[in-house]
């Protein structure tokens, strides 16, 4: 009896063991396989300069821009299309207002002129394509070639900074642009901006301090690690692999939690305020407004996560212009194809001249170049 029980235990021993020995030799096969297709891919965030600067418009309101006259770079780890170059890092240059491309003045527009403002967001301003590349610069390119045949000459001015809302592009709209000749707008908008600002100024006294509001990735419970902790068994290609698939999850669990409840706050309310008084100035004016509606990356375009809270978005842009929606062509694009990079979902220069060819085609559908000067 007792030599049956040791047989038995014996065997089952044996199988423990084969298991485990089977078990790290699929893991030794995996972590070679991994180590040979190069996976995962795992990417530093990339490098940014100091890219704000706060100022006063009107000599009433306090708001920021991009850094004036400047030349700022970002540098990332790797350059997966080959377009960033030897140095795999992107020029932004700003005029003396802070903004990116050509200065919009206020002195009277030539005959024949046609002065095209974008607002919006990084988006707009073209993080992470050179200055030739952003949708503004493109645009411009393609009306000029179109309309070589008419007395008219189109000029695109770029407004975009990075982190702004509907209601900071409200601001640049009233202050800023309302007296320099506008022919049209083109307002970039997606569910992002109707997040509360980038930043706030409290006052004390003369004094004025800014600080920067959180965004969805920075609240508590959130939070995540762009790279894996070093040491142990990290380097473990197998191990970085379960991490990034669990990193991932969190990830896109807080940002769709995250947009999804923000058309239940104050601050949603606020940029629908905004995009109203924006569709407002156009109207008194009669300039046409032309919202630019992005999908909200890094999501899958073809199954959109946050279709509800897009479309109560459209269907409030479509009251104040003429929406042109680009999801319906993004959903035909993988999403890694166009961002600027892995560690980065701002649109890629492809996205860019397709959101100018569907600005363009919109402005020469409706005739608005031809309209009496």
């Amino acid at each position: 009896m007792a030599a049956m029980k040791k047989q038995r235990l014996r065997k089952i021993a044996l199988r423990l063991l084969l298991l485990t020995l089977g078990v790290l030799a699929g893991m030794a096969l995996a972590e070679m396989a991994l180590r040979i297709l190069g996976l995962p891919e795992i990417h530093r965030p990339p490098t940014r300069p100091d890219q704000f600067t706060f100022v006063q418009m009107n000599r009433r309101y306090l708001t920021y821009t991009n850094l004036r006259d400047e030349s700022f770079r970002f540098t990332y780890d790797s350059d997966p299309r080959g377009y960033f170059g030897p140095d795999c890092s992107v020029e932004h240059t700003t005029n003396s207002r802070g903004f990116r491309g050509q200065l919009l003045t206020s002195l009277p527009k030539r005959a024949g002129d046609f002065r095209i403002v974008f607002l919006g967001d990084s988006f707009t301003f073209g993080e992470g394509v050179h200055d030739a590349d952003t949708y503004a610069q493109k645009t411009q390119e393609i009306l000029n070639a179109k309309e070589t045949a008419s007395a008219r000459h189109v000029e695109c001015y770029n407004l975009g900074v990075g982190g702004y809302n509907v209601g900071n592009c409200e601001l640049v709209l009233r202050q800023y642009v309302a007296y320099r000749g506008c022919d049209c707008v083109i307002l970039k908008l997606d569910i992002s901006d109707m997040e509360p600002p980038l930043f706030v100024y409290e006052q004390d006294g003369d004094k004025v301090h800014f600080k920067q509001s959180p965004r969805w990735f920075q609240y508590e419970g959130s939070a995540f690690i762009e790279e894996p902790p070093e040491g142990g068994i990290q380097h473990l290609h197998t191990v970085q692999l379960v991490w990034k698939a669990i990193n991932t999850w969190r990830r896109n669990r807080a940002f769709l939690d995250y947009y999804r409840n923000l058309p239940h706050t104050e601050d949603w309310q606020k940029g629908l305020a905004a995009l109203e008084s924006i569709g407002q100035h156009c109207r008194d004016r009669e300039v046409p407004l032309y919202v630019l509606l992005f999908p909200l990356p890094p999501s899958n375009y073809a199954h959109y996560p946050l279709q509800a809270e897009r479309a109560v978005l459209k269907a409030a842009a479509a009251k104040q212009g003429t929406v042109i929606d680009l999801l319906p062509l993004l959903a035909q694009w993988d999403p890694r194809d166009t961002w600027v990079h892995p560690t980065d979902y701002h649109p890629n220069e492809k996205i860019h001249a397709l959101a100018a060819e569907q600005i363009a085609e919109a402005i020469l559908r409706d005739g608005i170049l031809q309209k009496p000067q």
